[in-house]
């Protein structure tokens, strides 16, 4: 009997469901991580990105197929990507070749021409609609350093986060970190 009254007593007391604890803490807008490497991924997000932003993100990237798989992820997390304004819809479809189509997540193509992925950029981080800006592009080759010019010149100014996952070599994200983005 001593025994169990020093255990209610415990913090071990407070162990219940796991299923209801995540019920109740999603309900109260309790960010979960699950493992060891979501907690260390979240933890550097926060630490450059202190301010968590209200406003949702816009995606950018050169695969069609991202497109899908991120859209059927974001329906599992229930995350919405915020509608674009007309004006910035006017932007995307000015600098997109004549067959890409203006959308959050944005498919900027592999037929996207030089130097339009600054304004590309600029566009979706200017929108008001947006919180922040994750970028997917293979980055890789002697292109990539052309790429990550265009990325950073269309980053400048913006005090959104963003974070940019590359198939890329190390060398070509200097110029990224130098300037405090998080590259994956």
């Amino acid at each position: 009997a001593k025994a169990r009254a020093a255990a209610a007593s415990h913090t071990g007391a407070l162990v219940g469901d796991h299923g209801a604890m995540l019920t109740n803490v999603a309900n109260a807008g309790v960010l979960v991580a699950e493992t060891l490497d979501e907690v260390i991924d979240v933890s550097e997000l926060l630490t450059h990105y202190p301010d968590v932003p209200s406003k949702g993100p816009a995606v950018l990237t050169a695969s069609g197929a991202f497109v899908a798989l991120i859209n059927d992820a974001s329906e599992t997390l229930g995350l919405e990507f915020p509608a674009l304004t007309p004006d910035t819809m006017a932007k995307l479809r000015a600098a997109l070749p004549a067959f890409g189509t203006p959308s959050n997540p944005l498919d900027v193509t592999a037929g996207v021409a030089p130097g339009n992925n600054v304004l590309l950029t600029k566009a979706l981080l200017d929108d008001p609609n947006i919180g922040s800006l994750y970028i997917s592009y293979p980055i890789a080759g002697p292109k990539g350093v052309t790429v990550i010019g265009e990325f950073v010149k269309g980053m400048e100014g913006n005090t959104k986060p963003v974070l940019v996952v590359a198939l890329r070599s190390e060398e070509h994200t200097s110029e990224l970190q130098s300037r405090q983005y998080l590259v994956c």
